[in-house]
């Protein structure tokens, strides 16, 4: 019998939107990538990850750098010099239920999603030819590296963008990934594959936004596909 989640915990995997624009599927001519890439100014559109499980935030941190001056004897006089960008500690696993292929997460499944998050690192990176042969090309983008994000009420549809759209999805950036595999090496014998019984995965997702409101005359993180500024639905 193949494995199956409660329809609780379903819901609850189902409610965390983690996807990779850098990695979206693109067809057809360069007007239709165009449009496609506008459409997705404010969506949750790209290479979404697969939850098995309900993955967990283990961490959502936010901090302020202060500049204080002696004030005689009195306490020193404090002001606010920055705010760091939002950390979110994200984590989740993936189990090989059936080896033999008779369930959904068999060992092409959980493997494929696992080299999905390794890939995110390798966005700028993509497949060319010159001179008929296939060769590896690195056109490296900063938007390639957005991350849209949601999972549950740690955001809501608020997520302000630059063409005055909302979406359920804030954009963050990854500092770090880390899988951690345990358990037996599961092997199908019908597709001669192997890959661990148990993968642990955890993210750092940093907060990214356009910063345009603070400074037009800084195009640095000019990209449209960020989220402007921090909005009270996602504190």
């Amino acid at each position: 019998m193949a494995f199956k989640l409660t329809e609780s915990d379903q819901a609850i995997a189902e409610a965390c939107s983690l996807v990779f624009y850098g990695k979206r599927p693109l067809e057809g001519d360069a007007k239709m990538k165009a449009a496609a890439t506008r459409d997705r100014v404010g969506r949750c559109i790209g290479t979404a990850v697969n939850f098995q499980f309900p993955p967990q935030v283990t961490s959502d941190s936010k901090s302020m750098n202060w500049e204080s001056k002696a004030n005689a004897v009195l306490p020193p006089i404090a002001y606010v010099k920055s705010i760091d960008a939002r950390k979110i500690a994200l984590s989740w696993t993936y189990i090989v239920t059936d080896e033999f292929g008779q369930g959904s997460w068999n060992v092409d499944k959980v493997a494929a999603e696992v080299k999905k998050i390794r890939g995110y690192i390798n966005s700028g990176v993509g497949k060319g030819q010159k001179n008929g042969e296939d060769i590896t090309i690195k056109n490296l983008k900063n938007e390639d590296f957005i991350i849209f994000f949601k999972y549950g009420l740690f955001g809501d549809a608020s997520a302000r963008y630059d063409n005055e759209k909302t979406s359920e999805c804030y954009t963050f950036y990854c500092a770090a990934i880390d899988v951690k595999h345990s358990g037996p090496m599961i092997y199908e014998g019908y597709s001669n594959k192997v890959f661990p019984l148990r993968s642990d995965i955890s993210l750092t997702l940093i907060e990214w936004t356009s910063g345009r409101v603070k400074d037009t005359k800084d195009v640095s993180a000019n990209i449209p596909l960020l989220v402007q500024f921090p909005t009270p639905g996602w504190f």
